[in-house]
């Protein structure tokens, strides 16, 4: 298959086939640039209304910021930022999640993540998800901490 068309299949309906799609183009991300050329669809999922399909364009836009120019990281990164508090608190973890890896492919970007980070408020969620939140922003504070004094 084709990466444009694996590409397309991140929006399927059908949940199974878009989580394979996500997991063929993460392993490919991993192991080489092809798939950064799609940066640019991976940002416009970020809009979706299906959190699912949000969560999907933050993380292969991680995985992928390492092959593509600070440049273009700066244009994505303020509305991967706005994800740190998703209407959905799942949605919202993936995001926090996946900042260290940005942060670990360009390290310029940590003043900018860090800062957005700190500057959470958590009261849209309920009581038991602001807690899972507060605990991933923690982690990933610590992890970008270690990335940026290693």
């Amino acid at each position: 298959m084709e990466l444009s068309e694996t590409v397309a299949l991140l929006s399927d309906k059908n949940h199974s086939v878009a989580y394979e799609a996500l997991q063929r183009l993460h392993e490919a991300s991993e192991q080489g640039p092809e798939v950064a050329m799609f940066v640019p669809h991976f940002y416009e999922l970020l809009d979706s209304e299906r959190s699912y399909v949000r969560t999907r364009g933050m993380i292969l836009l991680a995985v992928n910021a390492k092959w593509i120019s600070e440049k273009e990281l700066e244009l994505f990164l303020p509305k991967f930022l706005e994800h740190i508090t998703d209407p959905k608190p799942i949605t919202a973890r993936q995001c926090v999640q996946c900042l260290p890896q940005i942060v670990d492919a360009k390290p310029a970007t940590a003043p900018a993540i860090v800062t957005a980070l700190k500057q959470v408020k958590l009261t849209g969620y309920q009581e038991s998800m602001q807690k899972l939140v507060a605990q991933d922003i923690q982690q990933a504070l610590r992890q970008i901490q270690k990335n940026i004094t290693r």
